[in-house]
């Protein structure tokens, strides 16, 4: 039977990461990883009888949940070497990963699945996404500005970060930046910034390139109606040689349900996944047993609830009525019109991309 094991990575073994992640990504890929991790970036290392085969990369956040914050672990740059697929390896080290991780103090990790049914395997569940929305610019709602459109000093994230707290804070999922957050955010190419309002009520940002192809945008965040209303108008403003206008929206879209017309087209974009790593510091006591047969069973009481549907309940993508359907929750009526009451839907929304 073979041995398999897990390590933090350190500096002598970033050409082995290199080396496993050029093979699964390419070389490009590879050749734009640094050759340590940043200090909010932990590397980890997979072997199966002392062969390396397994490479990852956390990335720490702290998400908003439920008018609380929470360490995150993002987990990013999953990659198993072609010769150590099929031997268990990958299976192990994205067991072991949780438990480290919760073993570190974050209460719960999240991961852009290349399939969410590979990852389900692993206790992460479903929740969050965003409307891509594609509007040809003559079916773009012509809106008066209400705020005057501004543009922000190349690279300057400052004046947008109480904004951008704000908004996060009306769902759940999306993580507080720290400066470094903020610049890999932005991209090798610091780009364009538009915003309203002084303090600033809402932003979005652009590369815009050449005539009549589409003007994407790349982050729209906003505070008030108002804000919303005007940064609409500044984008048609800058659409206006353009062919389209792509941009994300929440589920909870005002575009879609103010602005949707024929030629608007509007798609399922970027779905996350997450999972709790510590339930009594995520759902706090539920009267609940958790089951999670990876990182252990906690709670207690009559009724009991998957680590998946725990996720989904705490994030607010579902509700626990359609878990107790879903057979992802066993409890009493009472105790599942409490937890509604307790954990209401709501928006879920990762906006880092990692």
């Amino acid at each position: 039977m073979s041995h398999f094991e897990l390590i933090r990575a350190t500096p002598e073994h970033t050409p082995i990461i290199h080396e496993i992640w050029r093979r699964v990504y390419g070389h490009d890929f590879a050749q734009d990883r640094p050759d340590v991790p940043e200090d909010w970036q932990t590397w980890f290392l997979g072997h199966e009888d002392g062969a390396p085969g397994f490479a990852c990369q956390v990335n720490h956040y702290e998400i908003h949940a439920r008018g609380r914050w929470h360490r995150c672990a993002g987990v990013s740059c999953v990659a198993t070497a072609p010769e150590a697929r099929g031997t268990g390896l990958t299976k192990f080290a994205l067991n072991e990963l949780s438990r480290v991780c919760a073993h570190d103090g974050f209460d719960c990790a999240a991961l852009y699945g290349f399939r969410d049914s590979y990852y389900r395997k692993f206790g992460y569940a479903s929740a969050g996404w965003r409307w891509q929305i594609s509007s040809t610019v003559d079916r773009f709602p012509h809106l008066k500005a209400e705020l005057p459109l501004r543009a922000i000093p190349h690279g300057d994230f400052a004046p947008l970060e109480e904004c951008y707290e704000r908004f996060i804070q009306t769902m759940s999922g999306s993580s507080r930046r720290s400066q470094a957050h903020w610049l890999r955010r932005f991209g090798k190419r610091a780009p364009d910034v538009y915003a309203v309002g002084d303090p600033v009520e809402g932003y979005f940002w652009t590369n815009p390139a050449g005539f009549y192809n589409d003007l994407e945008v790349g982050e729209f965040v906003w505070t008030t109606g108002r804000a919303y209303r005007s940064l609409l108008a500044g984008m048609r403003s800058l659409g206006i040689n353009k062919g389209k206008i792509v941009w994300c929206e929440p589920p909870t879209s005002p575009f879609l349900h103010q602005f949707r017309d024929h030629g608007v087209d509007a798609a399922w974009h970027r779905s996350s996944m997450f999972r709790i790593l510590k339930a009594d510091r995520t759902l706090g006591d539920l009267g609940l047993v958790v089951r999670d047969g990876i990182c252990g069973d906690s709670g207690s009481g009559s009724g009991e609830i998957s680590i998946a549907g725990a996720t989904q309940l705490w994030l607010g993508s579902v509700s626990a009525r359609t878990l107790a359907d879903l057979g992802e929750l066993t409890a009493s009526d009472d105790q599942i019109a409490e937890l509604d009451r307790a954990f209401p839907p709501q928006d879920v929304v990762c906006m880092e991309f990692f």
